[in-house]
């Protein structure tokens, strides 16, 4: 058991990802939520898709009811089109 946990745990730091740091602008996005929130979740989606459809209707609302409309976070939404499976996405 010790050598296949250790076969499995080798592969699986192979396949991890390494952690990166980066910066999203939030210029020319809709906001909604205060201005001065401490946290901003950048959300990105596509008028056409179908699953941001069901995001925004049912997990949305949770983050919106429990943080944004609280203070204690801000939501920007940036378009993202995914025009090669969504031509009507713009």
């Amino acid at each position: 058991l010790a050598e296949i946990k250790s076969i499995l745990q080798r592969a699986l730091k192979r396949r991890m990802p390494e952690k990166r740091a980066g910066t999203v602008g939030v210029a020319g996005g809709a906001i909604l939520g205060e201005i001065a929130a401490a946290v901003t979740i950048v959300e990105f989606s596509d008028y056409q898709c179908p699953f941001c459809r069901r995001y925004s209707l049912t997990v949305f609302p949770i983050p919106k009811r429990e943080y944004i409309d609280t203070g204690k976070a801000r939501d920007v939404f940036r378009e993202f089109p995914l025009i090669s499976i969504h031509q009507q996405a713009e």
